[in-house]
Order: C-alpha cells, then structure tokens, then sequence
C-alpha cells in the first residue's frame, strides 16, 4: 500500500486510535448531548471485568498481543468477550 493507493477495510478489523483522538471524540459527543462523557479510568475498566476469570494460557485470547495485532474483533473469544 501507498500513499497514493486505496485499500478495502475489512469490517471485522478494530479501529485503531490514539488516547488524544479517544479524548477529543469524548469532548465532541459531550457537547453534542449537554453532559460529561469521558473514557473510563483503567481501574473502572478492569472493574467491569471482575466477574470474569480464565486462564490466558489455556484460553484463545489474545492478552498481551501474543498474536499479530491488530485482529478481527470476533477472532479470539473468552466466555463472551472477544480480545482483538
């Protein structure tokens, strides 16, 4: 692929953006609704997840990118939470 080049996106494939867009993306939708909306924090995040336990060795996940990343989002799937 080049600069000059269109390439198809495949719509299993996550996007992919920095905190500042994430951030920015936060900023635009508050405005546009009249309300505070921010990105979890990382403790907020893993909190949700608590209730969830498996073994990254045994399962099919991809925690800690041990496969090419990015993936397609419904690759690798862990007691119904997919891990692109």
């Amino acid at each position: 692929m080049t600069l000059s080049e269109t390439e198809t996106l495949p719509w299993d494939f996550p996007v992919e953006i920095n905190c500042f867009e994430a951030n920015a993306y936060c900023r635009w939708l508050s405005r546009k609704l009249g309300k505070a909306i921010r990105l979890p924090t990382e403790d907020e995040f893993y909190s949700t997840l608590s209730h969830i336990k498996y073994d990254h060795k045994k399962d099919s996940s991809n925690v800690g990118l041990v496969h090419a990343s990015p993936s397609p989002i419904d690759k690798y799937q862990v007691k119904g939470i997919f891990d692109p």
